[in-house]
């Protein structure tokens, strides 16, 4: 009997590859926010270790037509992960895009994107991660060493998240703080310094404006689950790459960004319409979002502009000139 993790498409997916053969069993799992996994590693663990089938069946269903498979970074994770399991298993992982087959698409259901047969490696250790908050460090991470790592601060109480970002809001001369994966955090404190801050999966996140150093260079919200585009980001006067994807944002215009933005991905959202008029910005991804309307203004520069998963038989672009596009 297969598990099955997540929504309609894992679903639809178990009615092609079900089969009467007692030798196997099966795992179903689909991609949530940004490459993270519905279930944790160790439950996975547990089904391959305890299933008494020789052979295991992992199929992994995510948004994946049309990228380069050094670009599917859960692969890279499992893999390293769960090859200490082939040694007393045959694991192999069905790899399939999840919008296709939530559309319905026959061949997608039937035929995987990739096909990954683990070879034993050994088990990787875990190092256990100190934070370095010393008065000259640069860069900090709050991800632990695995190959598909947690956020450290996960099963820490709120007061000991905001003592410790009050620690790391002393540090002067630090420019990076990367801090993904972690719910209902509540950020108050920051660096007068910081550069880059990456919060990309950290649900029900709430930061207060005025804390936010004015030097900001690039941020990361992306799959966050934000409905609305972040007032702060406004002020953010300096800030050249803006990271927004996979969240349910709908705005119109980027007369919201700030003038300095370079790039922004509001890849797999929720936008329709889009004008575009500003100097600076050079990448633009709009892919995945039921777009109908793209309006270009008159741009010294060429915008390279991302369209992968845009249905273009629906599509508008007011003109092509200055203008690269992706699929």
């Amino acid at each position: 009997m297969p598990t099955v993790y997540e929504g309609i498409s894992c679903k639809k997916l178990m009615n092609f590859i079900i089969n009467d053969d007692s030798e196997i069993d099966y795992l179903i799992i689909s991609i949530c926010s940004d490459d993270l996994l519905p279930v944790d590693l160790k439950d996975v663990f547990k089904l391959i270790e305890q299933s008494h089938c020789l052979k295991f069946n992992i199929y992994i269903l995510g948004d994946l037509v049309g990228l380069p498979l050094d670009k599917w970074r859960v692969r890279d994770y499992l893999i390293k992960e769960i090859s200490f399991l082939a040694k007393n298993k045959i694991l192999t992982i069905y790899w399939y895009d999840g919008d296709k087959i939530r559309e319905g698409n026959i061949f997608f259901c039937k035929t995987p994107l990739h096909i990954d047969r683990l070879s034993y490696q050994p088990k990787m250790c875990l190092v256990d991660l100190n934070i370095d908050t010393s008065s000259n460090v640069r860069h900090i991470s709050f991800l632990d060493s695995r190959a598909y790592p947690k956020n450290i601060l996960k099963n820490k109480t709120k007061k000991e998240i905001d003592y410790i970002f009050s620690q790391v809001a002393e540090i002067e001369k630090l420019e990076s703080i990367e801090c993904p994966f972690l719910n209902n955090l509540t950020i108050s404190r920051l660096p007068k310094n910081l550069k880059k801050l990456d919060l990309r999966g950290c649900e029900n996140i709430k930061i207060d404006a005025e804390c936010l150093p004015p030097g900001l260079d690039s941020i990361n919200l992306s799959a966050c689950r934000l409905d609305y585009f972040p007032d702060f980001i406004t002020t953010l006067v300096k800030l050249r790459f803006l990271f927004l994807y996979k969240n349910f944002i709908d705005i119109n215009s980027a007369n919201m960004i700030p003038k300095n933005v370079e790039v922004l991905s509001l890849y797999r959202n929720k936008i329709k319409e889009f004008e575009v008029n500003s100097m600076a910005l050079r990448r633009l991804n709009l892919g995945a979002n039921p777009l109908v309307k793209f309006t270009l203004g008159e741009l010294p520069t060429c915008l390279n502009l991302g369209l992968r998963k845009v249905n273009l038989d629906k599509l508008t672009i007011s003109q092509y000139s200055n203008l690269s596009i992706e699929f």
